[in-house]
C-alpha cells in the first residue's frame, strides 16, 4: 500500500514536471513570436516616424512655398490693380480728351453757324429794302417834339426804295410838328444817308436830328452841302437843314461795316 502512494505519487511529479517543461517550450515559442513582432513594430514605428519625419519637413516646405507664392501673388495682384488703375485713368484721359475735342468742334461749329446766320441776316437787310419801323418813326418823332424847326426831306430821282425811305423820315418828322419839304428828284450817284446844311453850319437842330437817327439805328453821315450843289430842284439854300436819302448802299459780303 505504501509502495502504491509512493508510485501515485512519483508520477504526479513527473506530471508536473512535464507541464512544467511545456509550459516552458509554449512560453519559449510565445516570447519568439512575440519578439519578432515587437521587432516588425519598432521596425513599423521607425518607418512610421521616418515618414512622420519626412512629411513633417514636407509640411514646413510645402508651408514656406505656399507663404512665398502667397506673398508674389499678392504682389502681382497688387501690381496688376495699379496696372489696371493706370489704364483706367488713361482711357478716362483720353476720353476726356475726345470730349473736350468734340466740345471744342461743337463750339466752333456752333460759332461758325452763327457767324453764318448773323452774315446771312445782315446779307438780308442789306438787300432788303430801307423802311423805317412803326416803333423807329414813333421813338423818332417823340425824341424831336418840342421846340420844333423846318427841314428839306430828298430822295433820289427815280429810285423807289430812297424815295420811300425819305417818306418815312418825313412822316416822322411831321408828327412831330416839324415843317417838312419833301424834294424827290436828286440827281446823284450817292449812297446811304447824310444831314447837314449849306457851308456845313452845325446848328442845335442837326445835333437833334443826328442824335434821333442814331437813337432808332439808322447809319448817317453829318456832311456839309455846297450852295453850288445844283443836284435838286430848288438848289441847296443857306440855313436850310436837310435830310438826304440817296441810292441803297451797296451788299457788303465781306466784315460787317457801317453802311452810310
Amino acid at each position: 500500500m505504501q509502495q502504491s502512494t509512493q508510485q501515485q505519487q512519483e508520477d504526479t511529479a513527473l506530471a508536473a514536471e512535464g507541464v512544467q517543461v511545456y509550459d516552458i517550450q509554449a512560453l519559449t515559442i510565445r516570447a519568439q513570436e512575440l519578439s519578432q513582432s515587437v521587432d516588425r513594430w519598432n521596425t513599423a514605428m521607425v518607418w512610421a516616424l521616418v515618414f512622420t519625419a519626412l512629411a513633417a519637413i514636407a509640411v514646413v516646405v510645402t508651408t514656406r512655398i505656399v507663404l512665398t507664392k502667397a506673398k508674389q501673388l499678392a504682389q502681382t495682384q497688387d501690381a496688376l490693380i495699379r496696372a489696371k488703375d493706370q489704364k483706367l485713368a488713361l482711357d478716362l484721359r483720353d476720353k476726356d480728351l475726345k470730349i473736350s475735342e468734340a466740345s471744342l468742334e461743337a463750339a466752333s461749329a456752333t460759332e461758325k453757324a452763327e457767324k453764318e446766320r448773323l452774315a446771312r441776316l445782315e446779307l438780308e437787310k442789306q438787300v432788303a429794302p430801307r423802311r423805317l419801323t412803326g416803333t423807329q418813326k414813333t421813338t423818332m418823332a417823340d425824341l424831336l417834339k418840342g421846340n420844333s424847326a423846318a427841314i428839306v426831306v430828298v430822295s433820289a430821282i427815280v429810285d423807289a426804295e430812297s424815295s420811300d425811305l425819305a417818306d418815312d423820315f418825313d412822316t416822322a418828322f411831321k408828327e412831330s410838328h416839324w415843317q417838312t419839304l419833301r424834294i424827290k428828284n436828286r440827281i446823284t450817284e450817292d449812297r446811304g444817308v447824310s444831314l447837314g446844311t449849306v457851308g456845313g453850319i452845325n446848328t442845335i437842330f442837326v445835333k437833334r436830328v443826328s442824335d434821333a437817327l442814331t437813337a432808332i439805328g439808322v447809319p448817317h453821315e453829318d456832311v456839309s452841302f455846297s450852295a453850288d450843289d445844283h443836284s435838286i430842284s430848288p438848289w441847296f439854300q443857306p440855313g436850310v437843314l436837310y435830310l438826304v436819302v440817296n441810292h441803297k448802299p451797296e451788299v457788303v459780303t465781306g466784315p460787317r461795316k457801317d453802311l452810310r
